[in-house]
């Protein structure tokens, strides 16, 4: 983008970017070697190397495969069959049921229920006894958390009060009176972090808090008001906006060669090795900043910086990160470049980006929730997303089949003066 983008007054500009403000959603990590059976399904197992002095293997989870709710899924070409535990203990043309230990026969040798060997891509995990009874207990518990908020005659689903009653008033208006999917209502439910009961609900819808996602992806986030992180995945979440790695490649990109990146231990993980920049630590500054430079820190810094920018101090930033404090940045005379996730080319800018957000939101739960059916798991609704595509006036071309978890990659810039 050019330094002469269209102006804007800080007003605007803060209620364009305040309604895509929220707290960075985090994924708090698996640790490597973690034992037992919901560890195994997630991932991230180390196990001993097989020749002596040479590295641990990390294996791949059951869920990567066989799908969150183990329902089967496709890996390199070859479908992966469903893991169910009411899928392993029912007889099929091809095998007996499985017991619990001859799932564990299959689990370490690669053995199936009929004496056969599993195919080659399924990993051989050299687990006890205990571990794979684990995951047979796991395995059971699955096909009940996977089907939390859906019951007989509605569906429930969570939206984050922290996110503002406005949002949740205009999904209700745009999703209509008694909206009945596969003869089940819809249930939108305001909760907040810490009457949150994740047992009651199918997904959460707009969420604001960090502490909202489980580190093994429990709650589904649907349409979090923050770019993702990488570390995210396809089967825990659903963004309507580009990653947070994606906005800093753009900023990067348009910003001049010349201004350095000003970060912190989060904003160096969206650096690629070789950036091309001189690189600020915000832990270690020094004054006076430079005239212009991209800031990529915790969106919880920015208010630590208000006071260190000079008036006319051009700063290039991710949009929703910054929304908040926008109209002090203005106030200091401080010039922002930002990305802003809710514009591009033929969006009615008339509408604020919280009504478009809202009515974008309905259009794609209500085309999910039809293509995942009426057996309705928290896996199968995700997955539905990759089904979807939406281009309109509301937002920008959407196509969750070529970008999974973000339903596209690029974002438009805005000059705000």
């Amino acid at each position: 983008m050019s330094r002469d983008a269209p102006r804007t007054s800080s007003a605007a500009a803060a209620a364009l970017l305040g309604a895509l403000l929220a707290a960075l959603v985090l994924k708090p990590g698996l640790a490597a070697g973690q034992a037992g059976g919901e560890a195994l399904f997630l991932g991230g197992v180390r196990t001993v190397p097989a020749v002596p002095g040479g590295r641990p293997v990390v294996l791949p989870g059951c869920r990567d495969c066989h799908g969150r709710d183990g329902a089967g899924g496709r890996e390199g070409g070859v479908l992966a069959p469903p893991i169910a535990r009411s899928a392993l203990t029912r007889t099929t043309l091809a095998r007996p049921a499985y017991d619990q230990a001859g799932f564990a026969t299959a689990l370490r040798d690669g053995v199936g229920s009929g004496g056969g060997r599993l195919q080659a891509l399924m990993p051989r995990y050299p687990v006890g006894v205990d571990d794979a009874a684990a995951l047979w207990r796991h395995l059971a518990r699955l096909e009940t958390s996977e089907r939390h908020g859906v019951e007989p005659d509605r569906l429930r689903l969570g939206v984050d009060a922290a996110a503002g009653p406005w949002l949740l008033e205009r999904l209700s208006e745009d999703f209509g009176g008694d909206l009945r999917i596969h003869g089940r209502r819809i249930d939108l439910v305001p909760v907040r972090g810490a009457d949150l009961e994740e047992g009651r609900l199918l997904a959460l819808l707009f969420a604001t808090d960090p502490a909202l996602r489980h580190s093994d992806g429990g709650l589904p986030l649907l349409f979090p008001l923050a770019p993702i992180d990488d570390e995210v995945r396809a089967d825990e979440a659903r963004s309507l906006m580009p990653s947070r790695r994606d906005q800093a490649d753009t900023l990067l990109a348009a910003a001049p060669p010349e201004a350095p990146v000003l970060t912190d231990g989060g904003g160096r993980a969206l650096l690629s090795v070789k950036v091309g920049r001189r690189i600020l630590d915000a832990d270690r500054l020094e004054a006076p900043l430079p005239s212009e430079l991209v800031v990529l820190v915790a969106p919880a810094r920015w208010r630590g910086l208000l006071g260190l920018l000079r008036p006319g101090t051009r700063v290039h930033a991710i949009g929703p990160e910054v929304g908040e404090v926008v109209p002090a940045l203005a106030r200091g005379g401080v010039r922002l470049v930002v990305t802003n996730p809710s514009a591009g080319p033929g969006i009615d800018a008339s509408v604020t980006p919280a009504a478009r957000l809202a009515r974008t939101a309905a259009v794609l739960l209500r085309g999910a929730l039809a293509a995942a059916g009426r057996d309705l798991t928290r896996g199968a609704l995700l997955r539905a997303f990759d089904t979807l595509r939406l281009d309109g006036p509301d937002w920008p071309a959407l196509d969750y089949a070529r970008h999974p978890l973000t339903g596209r990659r690029t974002t438009a810039l805005v000059a705000l003066e």
